[in-house]
């Protein structure tokens, strides 16, 4: 009997290392599988990030290229064809092509006719924001002048090296008139605009030699 119960023993013991066996494989093809779900997600999260900060520089650009456009309708008062655009700007009839579809969309952009292309009317919206305190300040003040002198009066402000158009009003009974639009830039050291601003500036001092 005593040979029998070490034998079923032994025995028994055979199984519960087997089980164990069993147990610990398992337990590997577990870790495994979630060491390899840790790397699947990692990847695909940096994958995500990448693609991410890839879309954004690509929107960063397509902004850039659309304000580059803007600028140039702004630039001179003439309408512009996609040739035009695309050859000043250095990009692709198709790239202009899209740009002027989403900036007509928001109406910073409009068809001129026969292929060419202006500034849009809501361009004039968006630069009645611009220093909207100081618009209001000097409009009294220039309608006055205006009336005065029967001819257009304007508001320049300095932008940098530039001189920038911020509001123009007309005289109701017209006289002389001049050509300028809000918005409308120039440098400061050309126009009477400009320079009037360079001369209000304070002088700067010389600096004496050692």
């Amino acid at each position: 009997m005593v040979t029998e119960d070490a034998g079923l023993v032994k025995k028994d013991a055979g199984v519960v290392k087997k089980d164990a066996g069993v147990v610990d494989a398992g337990m590997v093809t577990e870790d495994r599988m979630v060491t390899e779900d840790r790397m699947v997600t990692e990847d695909r999260m940096v994958t995500e990030d990448i693609g991410a900060e890839s879309t954004s520089r690509h929107g960063a650009m397509t902004l850039d290229r659309g304000l580059q456009v803007l600028e140039l309708l702004a630039a001179e008062d003439r309408d512009f064809t996609v040739a035009e655009i695309a050859s000043t700007l250095g990009m692709h009839r198709q790239a202009v092509y899209r740009l002027l579809a989403t900036l007509t969309a928001h109406h910073l952009a409009a068809p001129a006719g026969s292929g060419r292309y202006s500034l849009g009317l809501g361009i004039l919206r968006l630069s009645r924001l611009a220093h909207p305190q100081l618009r209001r300040a000097v409009l009294p003040q220039l309608r006055r002048l205006a009336e005065a002198l029967g001819a257009t009066a304007q508001c320049v402000v300095a932008e940098g090296s530039e001189a920038v158009t911020l509001t123009v009003v007309e005289p109701s009974d017209e006289i002389f008139h001049l050509s300028q639009r809000p918005g409308a830039r120039h440098p400061l050291d050309q126009g009477a605009s400009g320079l009037a601003i360079l001369a209000s500036r304070p002088r700067r001092r010389a600096s004496r030699p050692p």
